[in-house]
């Protein structure tokens, strides 16, 4: 078991291990409570409030000129995300061009019926979600709770996507 636990340890980025480390044992406060101060939960609940600007893109996407219903921004969103992480390394990176034809291919499908421009404004829509084009693309602010050691709230940076010049120079 103990060799399960060095191979999970590899999967974490710097800032769980940190996490981690810093965790003292579960407190015997009794009851349920012993739950929320386990490392694990603290962690569960830092990949839950990392998902948080995925669940945003539904409550934004009633501010923009296409239909509520007919577009699902989150499942975009996150086969953007994975159309990104499956060129990462790869000879052909992802552009921007490419994953915003991906998105309206998408878009096309949930709405075939609706206008090629509205398939755009959905496709782009998402893309700057992902780059959180509305704050200049700086890492999202998430917050959780921390209940190891009493109650403490903390703060996240989440970035999910970057445009960054490729290996081609574009």
């Amino acid at each position: 078991m103990g060799d399960d636990l060095d191979g999970a340890d590899r999967l974490l980025d710097s800032e769980e291990r940190q996490l981690l480390a810093a965790a003292p044992g579960p407190s015997d406060t009794g009851g349920w409570k012993s739950l929320v101060s386990d490392p694990g939960f603290v962690r569960r609940s830092t990949v839950l409030a990392r998902s948080s600007p995925l669940h945003r893109l539904d409550l934004r996407q009633a501010w923009q000129q296409f239909p509520a219903g007919v577009y699902d921004p989150r499942t975009l969103a996150l086969a953007a995300l994975e159309a990104v992480m499956h060129q990462q390394g790869l000879d052909q990176e992802a552009t921007t061009e490419a994953v915003v034809e991906f998105l309206v291919d998408l878009a096309r499908d949930a709405g075939p019926g609706r206008g090629g421009d509205e398939h755009e404004a959905v496709a782009r829509f998402v893309l700057r979600e992902l780059l959180n084009d509305q704050h200049g693309g700086m890492d999202f602010a998430v917050a959780y709770s921390d209940y190891r050691q009493g109650h403490c709230r903390q703060e996240l940076g989440v970035r999910l996507l970057s445009e960054e010049i490729g290996r081609d120079g574009r």
